[in-house]
């Protein structure tokens, strides 16, 4: 083997090399981008996943408010219903004994129409 042959394979390995890392570096250069593209995009959704936790957290605040205020307003419904209940009880209780102390009398014709209409009573003062 000459120098002269020799010298021919040593460069064209040496080529062959250099396409090869060039290859490898474009490569690289390729994979860096789609790293970098891919770590935008994590970062945005870093920064919307943030935004939303804090969105969720004021609502979850929002919600345990109206769900007290929900809680009070139903508990004061109530205590008004007993206490109108009570009261419906209380002046049924008070006519009965008004109309039999002022001895009134139903004069109404029959059943259904006096279950349909007020009951017309005539007063013995």
């Amino acid at each position: 083997m000459n120098m002269e042959s020799g010298g021919r394979h040593e460069v064209e390995a040496a080529r062959k090399r250099l396409a090869a890392a060039r290859a490898q570096n474009t490569t690289a250069s390729n994979n860096m981008q789609s790293a970098e593209e891919m770590l935008d995009d994590a970062n945005t959704m870093m920064e919307s996943a943030t935004n939303m936790l804090q969105s969720a957290k004021a609502m979850m605040q929002k919600a345990t408010h109206t769900v007290a205020n929900a809680t009070r307003n139903k508990n004061a419904a109530r205590s008004q219903v007993e206490s109108s209940k009570k009261e419906v009880e209380d002046a049924e209780k008070s006519l009965k004994e008004a109309e039999k102390r002022w001895e009134v009398i139903d004069i109404s014709d029959n059943e259904e129409e006096s279950n349909r209409k007020k009951k017309a009573k005539i007063f013995f003062c």
